[in-house]
């Protein structure tokens, strides 16, 4: 049970970074 909700947070960190780092991208090339 530990493991997978470490996963799990793991999981959903990885794609909120993803979507930040997206998000970053876009207003940095708008900036542009």
């Amino acid at each position: 049970m530990l493991m997978r909700k470490q996963l799990g947070m793991t999981l959903a960190e990885m794609i909120i970074a993803i979507v930040l780092m997206g998000i970053a991208m876009v207003a940095f090339t708008s900036f542009l």
